[in-house]
């Protein structure tokens, strides 16, 4: 998917933020949030969710989107899974779900362990954006220097 070109949906815009613009420009990637969107925040308002639960809802719907990076809600990663098992999405390439925190962090990565999707986690209650800009740069740079840029 990275070599092909596509959207890579973020959790926080700390992730995109964090990501390397130059190399995933090589790739024709464009990784993007929508925890801010003023539609999304004004849904979540009015159906008493959080705005990770709609934006990947909506980040859903697109079908460019192929990489997920989840590294702060739980809540983005337990709805990506609810996703995914009721068919409303195409399978993603590539899910780092390294969602950070006391609540719900562990057990969002313990439970999306039990689906059919190529992912990347850590056990237990650490992770972030951080890591998730870590692990995907990793990923990019084994794919950089295997091609000879």
């Amino acid at each position: 998917a990275l070599s092909k070109g596509c959207k890579i949906y973020c959790d926080t815009n700390m992730i995109v933020n964090g990501l390397s613009k130059m190399i995933l420009k090589k790739y024709n990637c464009i990784p993007y949030s929508l925890v801010s969107d003023e539609k999304v925040s004004k849904e979540a308002k009015e159906r008493g969710v959080t705005r990770s639960i709609v934006g990947m809802e909506y980040a859903g719907k697109d079908k460019e989107t192929k990489i997920f990076l989840i590294g702060n809600a739980p809540t983005a990663l337990y709805k990506l899974k609810e996703l995914i098992e009721k068919n409303e999405i195409e399978k993603p390439a590539l899910v780092v779900g390294v969602p950070v925190g006391f609540v719900g962090a562990e057990e969002s990565k313990e439970v999306f362990k039990n689906i059919d999707v190529p992912y990347i986690t850590i056990d237990g209650r650490k992770g972030g954006s951080t890591v998730a800009v870590s692990i995907l740069h990793g990923i990019l740079y084994q794919i950089y220097k295997r091609e000879g840029f």
